[in-house]
């Protein structure tokens, strides 16, 4: 949801508003001397593509210079915001925008994911984040997370994104409203063994690990009273490669209100999405089915998911009635959601909380591309989220 308020809007206005949101976002079409210090103090993350406002916001000393420029030079590909991008050159316009910079001194604690690239040379501040508490231009410290975004001019327009500059901008809105950098999720990851991870399993813990993510495994054949207990401390549950179905995972499907996102192919009858599965031969691409899901935006169609041709399963026989088929491949079901409240495949009851279905069963950390992982972190994220009422 998106709540809309004029840069003229009072202090007192400013505060009320934040009280409701989970992020903040200035747009570069506004008024910097508007807005000021409005949002100086706020504790929520803060998003800002009006370069005017780096002084307030602690950024960087105002003095600035505008480029010309199509891509931005990423220099730190460990943040949340640009993990999986490779180091170098990013294209993140489909045409040159005219950029403004800064050209004076940059606070202590910010830190540069990318610079601004202008006629083969680079330049700060480019795409920049400030942690909660790092030191600012000018002294004191953030209280919140701030974020300058790349594209830092009054006319820029937004609509030259193209799909990695979109994901640039959705992740920096994430991580603004508190994702990624150690205050992720608690995720409980169901394993057959956790002393003898498969790869993929133990690649995929990995991965959500480097998102700060804290992750606990626990035995699929674990003690009821262990397994309920792990639940209830979760905010969401994620079922590992080569996982067998157990009395507890049969209960977690029909039981659970926590999200559960699922790779084993043998549990997705268990989980209501469809009696059975196949697996399609060959494959490296996804056709997305809909684009509109928050798993699926903004990525390109077809994308690719695995570095090599791969064999993701698919759902087959008798789908439920509510599936959202996300993204195919060969025409079949391959990532799938169901929302809470959901009616199974087989409908005899609904599911009591969110469900992703995932095709990355047989694939090790290796294979899966940088779209391939965004979709794993996603799935996580809308099914560890409560559904909006």
């Amino acid at each position: 949801e998106v709540t809309l308020i004029s840069d003229h809007a009072s202090q007192a206005e400013f505060d009320a508003a934040l009280a409701n949101v989970d992020v903040a976002y200035i747009a570069g079409s506004g008024s910097s001397t508007a807005v000021g210090t409005k949002l100086t103090a706020a504790t929520i993350g803060v998003l800002s593509e009006d370069i005017g406002l780096v002084d307030e916001l602690g950024i960087a000393e105002p003095v600035f210079v505008k480029r010309s420029s199509q891509s931005i030079n990423v220099v730190d590909n460990t943040h949340y915001v640009t993990d999986g991008f490779g180091l170098g050159t990013l294209q993140l316009y489909s045409y040159v925008q005219p950029i403004w910079t800064v050209n004076g001194a940059l606070a202590p604690g910010l830190q540069v994911l990318g610079e601004t690239q202008d006629g083969g040379s680079s330049y700060p501040t480019g795409l920049a984040i400030l942690e909660t508490g790092a030191a600012l231009w000018g002294g004191g410290s953030a209280a919140g997370r701030r974020v300058q975004v790349a594209w830092s001019e009054g006319t820029f327009d937004i609509n030259a994104l193209n799909d990695d500059g979109q994901t640039i901008f959705q992740r920096a809105l994430e991580w603004g409203a508190g994702v990624g950098g150690g205050t992720g999720y608690d995720v409980l990851m169901v394993v057959e063994d956790p002393a003898n991870l498969t790869q993929p399993a133990a690649d995929r813990k990995a991965l959500m690990d480097s998102w700060g993510y804290t992750v606990t495994l626990i035995d699929n054949d674990d003690t009821a009273v262990n397994f309920d207990a792990a639940i209830n401390a979760a905010d969401v549950i994620y079922v590992g490669s080569g996982t067998t179905l157990t009395t507890n995972l049969a209960k977690m499907a029909t039981d659970t209100t926590k999200g559960v996102v699922n790779e084993p192919a043998a549990l997705v009858s268990e989980l209501g999405f469809a009696s059975s599965f196949t697996v399609a031969f060959g494959v490296d691409q996804l056709t997305i089915v809909d684009g509109t899901h928050s798993i699926t935006q903004g990525l390109p169609d077809p994308v690719t998911v695995f570095n090599a041709l791969g064999v993701p399963a698919v759902l087959a026989g008798t789908l439920s009635p509510d599936l959202q088929n996300l993204a195919a491949a060969l025409g079949a079901p391959a990532v799938a959601v169901l929302e809470s409240g959901a009616s199974r495949h087989d409908e005899f009851v609904t599911t009591p909380g969110r469900r992703a279905q995932l095709p990355f069963e047989s694939a090790v950390g290796a294979d899966l591309t940088a779209d391939g992982e965004l979709i794993v972190q996603r799935a996580i994220e809308w099914a560890a989220t409560a559904p909006s009422v």
